[in-house]
């Protein structure tokens, strides 16, 4: 497989044995008994439990504090916050003011602390506060697997070389989870939506999809979701074509379901790209980034039902309309005879306004709409954002608004000085 897609594979390493392996060789002393038995024998007192318990009270670290220490805090990044003091306090008089109460409600939104942003600019979710029950994790008995999924490739044109990978999600999985829990979590703009051409009735509601099938390609077997027994097995074509493509004839592919597959019970070559496909021919590449043993599940981990967690994710910047060049785009024209850019994107008011004449359809044009849009500020999801945060147009108007009301009362006030000072 390395030399078709011409990069270096490690070796694969089965999961399972992995943590077998690790706990056969690291004895982990967590995993012994407490006891102080060893301590006491030593200060030959095994008989004196009074004096032993004496000499405790006395050696305690407690003991040594005193009232003006400094105060020690354990800072961990992701559950420890520092508090930090604005650069600017605004003065309580300013706040009712029009452009003040924008600007506070713009900087909710704003990243305020550091350590929710990765050096490559991706945005880290802060993590819950809630905390892993005792007993609910053994130390040393379960994995966390960070997973690493991938923006699908934009169309290629000829004399023109394939783009970087951009990093679309980042996700921490335990052994335990099903290869089904990612895939429900996994952020797409195809998911739970069919695209047809709809140029006859551009306001027609969008279809909700009866199957949904799709598979994940981890190192020589094809996980498929079964999960809907109408679900078609996509691999089962790519096995056929595989038998006479050359470099693949002597290539065994194995088959395994989706849902009754977990974490642990895979092979993977880390950091060798891996095939996720869905709605047909959307597809993702992601790879398995690192491999953590659980030893503290204290400090390591949350409870088991925020698995998989979605750690990091990128933000995209969205298409604006080819033609007013303003709104986000919610149509998608192909092989249009009036149009400069094939395929062209536009929002709704260009889209309705240029295509259509008292509703009928000019010219030869094939349109898919990506989302329901039933208001005229348009809103357009970011793909990359799974907070499904919006842009609200009006928002937008109503800053420009605001910052022209604003321009014209400090004339009058400057005015209003002017005169006093006469």
């Amino acid at each position: 497989m390395e030399d078709i897609l011409g990069q270096a594979m490690r070796p694969p390493i089965s999961l399972k044995e992995f943590l077998e392996n690790y706990q056969d060789e690291l004895k982990p002393p967590y995993t012994l008994p407490v006891t102080e038995v060893k301590l006491q024998k030593s200060m030959r007192l095994l008989e004196d439990h009074d004096r032993f318990q004496e000499a405790q009270e006395n050696c305690s670290l407690e003991l040594l504090e005193a009232f003006d220490d400094a105060r020690v805090t354990d800072f961990i990044p992701g559950f420890t916050e520092l508090p930090r003091k604005s650069v600017t306090e605004l003065p309580t008089d300013a706040l009712p003011l029009k452009t003040v109460k924008t600007l506070l409600k713009f900087k909710e939104n704003t990243q305020k602390n550091p350590f929710q942003r990765s050096t490559d600019i991706y945005t880290l979710l802060k993590l819950p506060t809630a905390r892993a029950e005792r007993g609910e994790y053994t130390p040393g008995q379960e994995l966390k697997i960070y997973i690493r999924v991938y923006r699908p490739a934009r169309a290629t044109h000829e004399h023109r070389t394939l783009e970087k990978p951009v990093l679309a999600e980042e996700f921490e999985c335990l052994g335990s989870n099903f290869l089904t829990e990612l895939r429900d979590k996994i952020q797409c703009v195809c998911n739970h939506k069919r695209f047809f051409d709809i140029s006859e009735n551009p306001e027609a509601p969008l279809p909700s999809k009866e199957t949904d099938p799709g598979y994940f390609f981890i190192t020589d077997t094809f996980y498929n979701d079964k999960r809907n027994p109408l679900n078609v097995d996509y691999s089962a074509n790519i096995r056929e074509w595989a038998k006479n493509a050359k470099g693949l004839q002597n290539v065994k592919f194995k088959t395994a379901l989706m849902e009754g597959t977990r974490f642990i019970d895979l092979t993977v070559s880390l950091g060798f790209p891996q095939h996720y496909q869905h709605h047909g021919n959307c597809e993702h590449v992601f790879v398995f980034s690192q491999l953590e043993v659980i030893a503290t599940p204290a400090t390591q981990i949350l409870p088991r039902h925020y698995y998989p967690r979605l750690k990091s994710y990128s933000h995209f910047n969205n298409r604006l309309c080819n033609t007013c060049g303003n709104l986000h785009f919610v149509y998608v024209v192909e092989g249009s005879n009036r149009q400069v850019h094939d395929p062209a994107y536009m929002c709704k008011k260009c889209f309705l306004s240029y295509h259509y004449i008292d509703g009928k359809k000019i010219g030869e044009f094939r349109a898919y709409r990506l989302i329901d849009c039933n208001n005229e500020s348009e809103e357009m999801k970011d793909e990359g954002n799974p907070t499904r945060s919006t842009v609200d147009v009006d928002s937008m108007d109503n800053i420009a608004n605001i910052l022209e009301e604003a321009k014209e009362s400090n004339a009058k006030i400057k005015e209003e000085v002017k005169a006093k000072q006469k």
